[in-house]
């Protein structure tokens, strides 16, 4: 998984952030997040062939000994669909076409989905990012 950040969001549920850039770590285990908070830098650590963010939602601190659980995002766009192949042979910005999106709330992405969050500059970072409340950096591997 390369760098990453856990956090635990509630008592047993652990949100993971992986592949995240070597050395773009911003906080360690221990701290408190905030909602808005920067965790790191998009990457490509680990095994990943480009930089993405592989994102679960889990049971348990570790990737390998946890059960994945299901999540919503508050708000995201749905642009389409890709294959991991797609992905790997197109530039991003194809996929991800504005003019496409469409306006999801409160669902879980698909596998395969390509999804994109409201960039709108004149927004706090707050009401940008999907996730809420406050919660424990449990891990943080650089």
């Amino acid at each position: 998984m390369g760098n990453f950040v856990v956090l635990e969001v509630v008592p047993g549920v652990f949100a993971h952030y992986a592949h995240l850039q070597p050395g773009g770590l911003m906080m360690k285990a221990g701290d408190r997040v905030q909602r808005g908070a920067v965790l790191g830098r998009l990457g490509q650590s680990g095994q990943a062939p480009l930089p993405h963010l592989h994102f679960q939602v889990s049971n348990a601190v570790t990737f390998e000994e946890s059960e994945g659980l299901p999540f919503v995002l508050r708000a995201f766009a749905r642009t389409g669909t890709a294959t991991l192949g797609e992905v790997l042979d197109q530039p991003a910005k194809a996929l991800a076409a504005p003019a496409l999106a469409k306006p999801c709330q409160q669902e879980l992405p698909l596998d395969g989905d390509v999804i994109v969050f409201n960039n709108d500059s004149s927004k706090s970072p707050a009401e940008r990012l999907p996730v809420s409340g406050r919660c424990t950096c449990t891990r943080a591997v650089q």
